[in-house]
């Protein structure tokens, strides 16, 4: 079983081989989609968006409901939790399907040096349709009429 201490919420989380999650010694099974909610909600709890000051995770809501399927719900619930918190992608490598972590992965820029330009493009270059659709979402949200996120 792999183990790690999340900062965020002072205990072991862990995975064993059947997907469970234990928290402090009590296992239990969830879907992915369900966790990483629970996971950004408690993450991101106390950020606002830029403009406007709406609690954060309300733009991780309308991204994940713009998405189809399991897995683009997943990336897109955390697809800005390891720039914007304490949470690693390596973390959500113990904690998520390869598949999940590797999509937030891509979503995530790997410095303030990165251009965004080349973070555009290394998404295009992937092609990956979760990644797309997610960040495509994203993007929608960014620039919807009521104001940017």
């Amino acid at each position: 079983m792999k183990r790690i201490i999340s900062p965020t919420f002072g205990q072991v989380l862990a995975d064993n081989s059947e997907g469970r999650v234990d928290v402090a010694g009590n296992a239990f099974k969830v879907e992915s989609k369900v966790f990483a909610e629970y996971l950004a909600r408690r993450a991101h709890a106390n950020q606002r968006e830029r403009f406007g000051g709406a609690p954060y995770v309300e733009h991780l809501a309308r991204i994940a409901a713009a998405v189809d399927g399991d897995d683009a719900k997943t990336v897109a619930w955390l697809h800005d939790i390891v720039e914007d918190t304490p949470i690693t992608l390596a973390a959500l490598r113990v904690l998520f399907s390869p598949r999940v972590a590797g999509a937030v992965g891509f979503l995530t820029r790997k410095s303030e040096f990165e251009s965004y330009n080349a973070y555009i493009a290394t998404i295009a270059r992937v092609n990956i349709p979760v990644v797309t659709a997610v960040k495509v979402a994203d993007l929608r949200d960014h620039l919807r009429p009521d104001g940017p996120a």
